[in-house]
C-alpha cells in the first residue's frame, strides 16, 4: 500500500485516515492536508493525516484474488493505522469508494475508527419514501438531492457497467492512451464536480499520474472485485450496522445525497451539513468547507459521548 503520511506539530494532533474512489487519488487531498495538519486557529483540531492511495491505484499494488471485498478493504486501512503507523484510535473520511470501504470500517473495526465523516453515503430509503412518490414529504433540498441521483442512476452509470462486469477490456482500452484517458476520467470530473470551483489543474494532474504510473487498468477493478459488497449498501439489512459516530457533508454536485433520515437508519449520525458549492470531489472543488465540517465534527465529539442527530 502507497500512502502519504504527514503528521502535525501539534501534541494533540488526531490520527486521521482519508480514503479516495474513483477516478480519483490520493492527489484529491492536496489542498487540504496542510489545513489539517497544522491550522491556522490554535483552536482547532489538528491531524496525523495519513492518504493511502487504495489497492491498484497509483503505487498501490492490486490484490490477486479476483473478489477482494469491502470488509477486505476496511481491515487493510485498519491495519495500516493501528498495527503499521501505531494509531490504536482514529477518525476516517471519505467519498465514493472511499465512503463504501468506511461503512464497513464501522461496522467491524468501530473501536478503532471513532468517528467517520462522508461526502458520499449509499443507503436504501428509509420509511414511507419506500413507497410514496418521490416528492412526497422531502424538503426543496432533499428533492434537489433525490433528483440528483435519479439524473445520475438513468444518464451516468454506463462507466459502471462496464468496469464491474469487463474491467480488463476497458481498462486496457483507455490506458493506453493519454487522450483517452483524458476524455474518460475528464468527463466525470467535468460531470461530478461544481463547474464554478473545478480546477482543470487537478484534472490533468489526475490524468497525469494515472498515466504515468499506468494504473488505469488496475484502478477499475474494484468495480468487480466488490460488487457484491457495494450492492449489500442499499439492502435494508444494513440499517443500524455501524457503530462508529457519523458525519455527512452534502455538496450539490454530488451524484447523489441521501436525506439525512435515511443515513440516520444506518447509525449514529450526529452531524449532516450543507454546502451551496462543491461536488463529488470537495476536497478539490471546495476544500474550505471539508475541512471546516471535519473540524467541527471531531472538535465536538472526539473523545466524548454524543446522542445522535
Amino acid at each position: 500500500i502507497h500512502f502519504v503520511h504527514e503528521r502535525s506539530s501539534r501534541s494533540d494532533a488526531v490520527p486521521l485516515l482519508i480514503l479516495h474512489g474513483w477516478p480519483g487519488l490520493f492527489f484529491d487531498f492536496h489542498k487540504i492536508i496542510k489545513a489539517l495538519t497544522n491550522p491556522e486557529d490554535s483552536t482547532q483540531p489538528a491531524f496525523h493525516v495519513v492518504a493511502p492511495s487504495l489497492p491498484g491505484y497509483a503505487w498501490s499494488s492490486l490484490p490477486r484474488k479476483r473478489i477482494f471485498g469491502l470488509d477486505d478493504l476496511a481491515r487493510v486501512f485498519n491495519k495500516l493505522m493501528k498495527d503499521v503507523l501505531g494509531y490504536e484510535k482514529y477518525v476516517a473520511q471519505g467519498g465514493d469508494w472511499g465512503s463504501h470501504i468506511l461503512r464497513y470500517t464501522g461496522q467491524n473495526h468501530s473501536d478503532n475508527a471513532k468517528l467517520i465523516h462522508f461526502n458520499m453515503f449509499r443507503c436504501p430509503a428509509a420509511g414511507l419514501a419506500s413507497y410514496a412518490p418521490m416528492d412526497w414529504g422531502f424538503s426543496e433540498d432533499e428533492k434537489k438531492g433525490l433528483a440528483r441521483a435519479n439524473w445520475f442512476n438513468e444518464e451516468g452509470t454506463g462507466y459502471f457497467e462496464l468496469q464491474s462486469t469487463r474491467p480488463a477490456t476497458i481498462g486496457y482500452a483507455i490506458a493506453v492512451s493519454p487522450v483517452a484517458l483524458l476524455a474518460y476520467i475528464g468527463e466525470k470530473f467535468l460531470a461530478w464536480s461544481d463547474p464554478t470551483t473545478l480546477d482543470m489543474d487537478d484534472v490533468l494532474t489526475t490524468v497525469t499520474i494515472y498515466y504515468l504510473t499506468s494504473c488505469f487498468p488496475t484502478s477499475v477493478m474494484i468495480y468487480q472485485k466488490c460488487k457484491a459488497g457495494r450492492a449489500r449498501l442499499s439492502d435494508p439489512t444494513i440499517w443500524g450496522k455501524i457503530k462508529s459516530q457519523m458525519a455527512f457533508s452534502a455538496f450539490p454536485y454530488e451524484v447523489a445525497v441521501p436525506p439525512a433520515a435515511w443515513i440516520a437508519k444506518c447509525g449514529p449520525l450526529v452531524q449532516f451539513k450543507r454546502h451551496d458549492k462543491g461536488g463529488h470531489f470537495p476536497a478539490l472543488d471546495n476544500p474550505d468547507a471539508l475541512v471546516e465540517d471535519l473540524c467541527e465534527f471531531v472538535g465536538a465529539h472526539w473523545g466524548k459521548s454524543s446522542a445522535a442527530v
